[in-house]
């Protein structure tokens, strides 16, 4: 895939749309990718052109997308991967982020310009996710994997700025990225996960830049935002939920993370529930799609894709969604800590609705799935 601004834009977009709520904004995410060009040519590689034994490490964000204290600069992309070579001892073949987004999509672009590697056509999920865990490939229920982890992030100016290096599980050295996060201001860019290229191509989300730039170019063609609309939910095989004026936002940060929910107005009560991202929908009580569905909102007069951030009471949305077969998902969104992580978060079910997903549940997991269940 050649990485011109014309293709930034589209991938800008439909790593928005593909954000599915979170994931950051497509205007920090085009401005990294347009910086990118200016330092180099980052070059986009499809995962069969590595050699198996070929390390692969993801460059992403973490934090809070509603932070007003935010700030990383993109020279810190490419000085985390720096330290995480060294704590390697290792030059890295190929790069991916740890999910499509507004931003996030964008987390290799720096770091590949200058330093000459290739950004893989893969990512750690093909949509946005709450939890770093989530986006580690399944590497966070992998007995005996150790990680090494690169953040930074803050502003120096501000006393915010923060450079930390963990070894360990995980699990353990995710946590304390989200610490450092918080501490910088409410996001860090990450350096992590070194893994051989084997394991990419078997539990990493393949193509999801390609089906990122499609749907952007699809958004991107429509003439009207009805049109815009319905072209991403033909890329889908999405429908629209409803449109219709929100209700009721509300919305909390807790650990570093943007919790909430909304109603919208109609003949049915229709409650929407996120973290970061969206996590489900239920219409008079009945759940209709839960995390990971894709789940979308769009300002209904202009058809802009809109993140939870960017949500407030009595704007007009089309709300959107699609089954997660339609999209390209990694190892991360088949392990049940991730969704048991969800409903401490917001106090539902969704373990009873993901069972299709959970691989390797032991008795405990089967055992929870089975008390959630009824308790819906």
């Amino acid at each position: 895939m050649k990485l011109n601004k014309e293709n930034i834009e589209a991938l800008a977009l439909g790593g928005l749309i593909l954000g599915a709520g979170g994931g950051g904004s497509s205007e920090m995410g085009k401005a990294t990718g347009l910086e990118s060009l200016t330092y180099g040519e980052p070059i986009m590689m499809k995962a069969s052109e590595l050699n198996e034994d070929d390390i692969v490490v993801t460059i992403s964000g973490v934090g809070s997308p509603a932070s007003t204290q935010a700030y990383v600069e993109n020279e810190y992309y490419n000085r985390i991967l720096e330290e995480l070579t060294k704590e390697l001892g290792k030059r890295p073949a190929a790069l991916i982020p740890s999910e499509m987004g507004g931003a996030s999509s964008f987390g290799p672009f720096i770091a590949s310009a200058i330093n000459g590697i290739p950004i893989l056509d893969a990512a750690c999920n093909g949509r946005a996710h709450p939890l770093g865990t989530m986006g580690s490939m399944g590497l966070h229920e992998k007995r005996g994997y150790q990680t090494i982890q690169v953040a930074m992030g803050g502003d120096p100016t501000k006393d915010r700025f923060i450079r930390m290096t963990a070894s360990g599980s995980v699990g353990n050295t995710a946590s304390l990225v989200l610490s450092a996060a918080i501490r910088a201001g409410g996001l860090v860019a990450v350096a992590r996960n070194p893994v051989p290229a084997s394991y990419v191509k078997e539990h990493a989300a393949i193509g999801c830049y390609s089906q990122s730039l499609s749907i952007g170019k699809a958004f991107l063609s429509g003439r009207t935002p009805d049109e815009k609309i319905g072209k991403v939910l033909e890329v889908l095989n999405g429908r629209i939920i409803r449109a219709g004026k929100i209700l009721g936002y509300t919305l909390e940060t807790r650990s570093g993370l943007d919790v909430g929910w909304f109603t919208m107005e109609g003949e049915t009560e229709l409650k929407v529930w996120f973290w970061n991202e969206y996590m489900a929908i239920e219409e008079d009580g009945k759940r209709i799609h839960t995390f990971p569905d894709f789940m979308m909102t769009f300002e209904k007069e202009e058809g802009t894709p809109l993140t939870t951030a960017n949500i407030r009471d009595g704007i007009e949305v089309v709300l959107v969604a699609a089954d997660r077969k339609n999209l390209l998902l990694g190892a991360g969104m088949h392990e049940a800590s991730g969704y048991r992580a969800v409903e401490e978060a917001l106090g539902i079910p969704v373990l009873p609705y993901v069972r299709d997903l959970i691989q390797d549940a032991n008795e405990d997991t089967r055992r929870k799935i089975h008390v959630n269940e009824a308790d819906t």
